[in-house]
């Protein structure tokens, strides 16, 4: 049974063991209700996977009664769908019916114990199928199988190469924010205040530069809905041309990936955009979300394209959007399904330079921290390949770490 769960091959002077036989486990029981608070009277309080972090849980609430605690360094395990999400605990504090506290004998490596569990944690699921309620009892974690070396260095030396390159992918994730919080910041400055501007005016929309205009959109460039071609003809659909759709337009300025494309006789079922032509959602739970097209493409029907003028920069009326978002989700009003029709969208306003270099000058400062975002996505991206790699590698005994 336990070789069959984990499915591989044990190592020379490695072991299989059962979780209990080298850990404690504490399975969480909820208080009452009415000992949770929010004035931080108490333990921390963590109900199960929703209060994870990357290592350790964040604090939400707090209960003054606990029935089952955790200690600093005890491995959380949710044991409620969905199962088998993992977090360290950094603090004493209660646990809830959906966790599991593991506290792991101190003849083993805390670390390796929690990156095996959370490299295996799809074990988790295999357990529970065919049950209808997905949940982990503790008769089955007892049972969990562990493989590891008997070489408590070695142990040691494994989660210490894993546990490297997550801080450099932990530091990575605080460097990106970092530039999200130093872009928000310089959004509000740039579209309320502008580049060396001393004079203001007040509009609907706030201070903005005394030369600047407030525009409707229909002012600044062609709008146009797009359409999808025919399902039912093959011949639309293809490889040749990007077909956007609400779920290609994420939070970056450019849509590089879609998940479709149409043929040449497919794009013209539609209106054609040009590269840097402003992609809006305008019909959806997303509406609001924009971002330029890199190369020629066409839309479905939940999006309004944005050829801009040739005195206005796409870049920086596909900011200005994007500043105003909020607005323009208010536009789709309360319905079902949030529609902004295209009328509405084309009186959409925002506030524009009057000059197409200041215009560039903003969207330049903009452009340049969304690059060292997408560089510190990739970098941030390239190590957690990385450590997919050796966790596959270093927690199954398939490369051997050196014990000097």
């Amino acid at each position: 049974m336990i070789s069959r769960l984990l499915n591989i091959k044990v190592p020379e002077s490695w072991e299989i063991r059962k979780l209990n036989e080298i850990s404690e486990i504490i399975m969480g029981q909820s208080p009452p209700s009415s000992t949770y608070n929010i004035n931080s009277d108490g333990l921390p309080f963590f109900q199960g996977n929703a209060d994870f972090g990357y290592y350790n849980p964040k604090v939400k609430v707090w209960c003054n009664s606990p029935k089952k605690i955790a200690q600093p360094n005890d491995i959380l395990v949710s044991v409620r769908a969905p199962v088998g999400a993992i977090n360290i605990a950094d603090v004493e504090s209660c646990i809830g019916r959906g966790l599991s506290a593991v506290r792991v004998d101190h003849r083993y490596d805390m670390k390796y114990i929690y990156y095996f569990l959370n490299h295996f944690n799809k074990v988790f699921s295999r357990l529970k199928q065919g049950s209808t309620f997905e949940a982990i009892t503790k008769e089955e974690l007892i049972n969990f199988p562990l493989l590891l070396p008997q070489n408590l260095k070695e142990q040691q030396l494994i989660s210490s190469i894993l546990y490297n390159i997550d801080e450099l992918i932990f530091k990575t994730q605080d460097l990106i924010k970092s530039f999200q919080i130093l872009k928000k910041s310089l959004m509000q400055r740039l579209f309320t205040e502008g580049i060396g501007h001393t004079e203001f005016k007040e509009t609907k929309g706030g201070k903005i530069p005394k030369s600047w205009n407030v525009l409707q959109l229909k002012k600044i460039g062609r709008i146009f809905t797009g359409k999808t071609p025919s399902t039912l003809v093959d011949d639309y659909w293809g490889d040749d041309i990007p077909f956007i759709t609400p779920g290609d337009i994420t939070n970056k300025h450019y849509i590089r990936k879609t998940e479709r494309f149409v043929s040449f006789l497919g794009a013209n079922q539609s209106k054609l955009i040009t590269e840097n032509g402003i992609c809006t959602v305008c019909i959806g739970s997303t509406v609001g979300k924009v971002a330029l097209a890199v190369k020629d493409s066409i839309t479905n029907q939940q999006i309004n394209s944005m050829i801009c003028n040739e005195n206005n920069d796409p870049h920086y009326i596909c900011y200005a959007i994007s500043n105003r978002s909020r607005y323009l989700k208010t536009y789709a009003g309360v319905a079902a399904v949030p529609i902004v029709k295209k009328s509405l969208f084309e009186s959409f306003r925002i506030p524009v330079p009057s000059t197409i270099e200041e215009q560039k000058s903003i969207s330049n400062i903009l452009l340049s921290i969304d690059n060292n975002i997408e560089i510190e996505e990739k970098y941030q991206n390239r190590l957690k390949e990385i450590k997919k790699g050796l966790m596959q590698d270093l927690l199954t005994g398939k490369k051997r770490v050196k014990i000097n």
